[in-house]
């Protein structure tokens, strides 16, 4: 399937996989990772290191959660095989690893990509993960935040922190308050992507707020104007 964008021409992959019980009646897994490459005929490209290096992180993931979501199927065939509560049944299958994408940049030689993962193992409710990769497609490299606003770490930490605390004092219930003592004291990690004239910032479900939060971005200007 190709993808035209304003900038690179990209390809969508899939890895994909199920998994049924003995008797073939019943789908136990389901995993399908999606994900873009660009295209290129130069084995040696610095697009073809971009490609490389978006296989290796999904191969990765696809890997390590797909046969963590296979343990838990397996475990949660051998509770539904004995007599229960009634809460675990073959209702819960299949459970699920997957991963979707979006391009959010794709020009000027800078490309950004922000992936959003889902599992269910089973449990209360599902998980959601989202992580981004931007690259200068032109040296195959990330490139970072600092690096983009022309600002070191901790300046764009305090930028970083200002932006969420913010929302806090707006509406305090979708963050743990403590987390938002750790940025204050630049006592964090952070991702990025890039989407229009703006530079993303974003935090999962429990980072430095409940479930029910979401995933919390503050967004802000990269050309923006200093005070």
């Amino acid at each position: 399937m190709m993808q035209e964008g304003k900038g690179e021409t990209l390809l969508k992959h899939t890895k994909k996989k199920t998994v049924t019980d003995e008797g073939g009646k019943l789908d136990l897994l389901e995993c399908s990772y999606g994900y873009p490459q660009i295209l290129t005929n130069k084995e040696d490209s610095p697009q073809a290191k971009v490609n490389k290096d978006i296989t290796r992180v999904m191969d990765q993931r696809y890997q390590s959660n797909c046969e963590e979501a296979l343990v838990n199927a397996l475990y949660i065939v051998d509770l539904v095989s004995v007599p229960n509560d009634g809460l675990i049944g073959p209702s819960w299958f299949p459970l699920k690893a997957s991963v979707t994408y979006r391009v959010t940049f794709n020009q000027h030689g800078i490309l950004s990509i922000v992936f959003l993962e889902f599992r269910w193992y089973g449990g209360a409710h599902p998980m959601t993960e989202q992580f981004s990769m931007t690259y200068n497609v032109e040296t195959g490299k990330q490139i970072t935040a600092p690096e983009i606003l022309g600002e070191s770490e901790d300046e764009v930490k305090k930028q970083i922190a200002s932006g969420f605390t913010k929302q806090f004092e707006k509406d305090p219930d979708k963050f743990f308050p403590d987390s938002i003592k750790d940025l204050a004291k630049l006592k964090f990690e952070y991702r990025f992507y890039l989407k229009g004239d703006n530079i993303v910032f974003y935090f999962n479900p429990y980072e430095i707020g409940p479930f029910a939060s979401g995933i919390l971005e503050y967004s802000m200007p990269i050309l923006k104007k200093k005070q």
